[in-house]
């Protein structure tokens, strides 16, 4: 079983600018995408359209006005991951959980999340 939904959310991607930032306001920025990646997660396993406890592949694709490189895509998506393995009860460093990366480019910042059954 397969399901695909939406976070309107701006990921953006490391840069200079954010390690100069205030430890509390980027915990704050961690703790709600991680919160919100679990909550929009768990919403489709009460939905029946997921279950927990089974191995996943989970694509996320990231639409934003510019692309980022390969260290900066798979860095920026950490807490998304995070909170996504925390509502499916896997460690997201398990084999259980397959994790793939893309991104597109649109005027529009979201993310779409797609996971699959295995």
């Amino acid at each position: 079983m397969k399901t695909s939904f939406n976070l309107n959310i701006k990921i953006s991607g490391l840069n200079k600018s954010a390690r100069y930032q205030h430890w509390g306001k980027l915990a704050g920025i961690a703790k709600k995408q991680r919160t919100l990646a679990a909550i929009a997660t768990s919403n489709q396993i009460v939905a029946g359209k997921i279950k927990s406890g089974s191995k996943y592949s989970v694509e996320l694709t990231r639409f934003g006005k510019k692309k980022l490189d390969d260290d900066n895509i798979v860095g920026s998506l950490k807490h998304i991951r995070d909170g996504i393995a925390d509502a499916l009860g896997v460690n997201d460093g398990s084999d259980k959980i397959k994790f793939i990366y893309s991104q597109k480019q649109s005027n529009i910042y979201c993310l779409n999340i797609s996971i699959e059954e295995l």
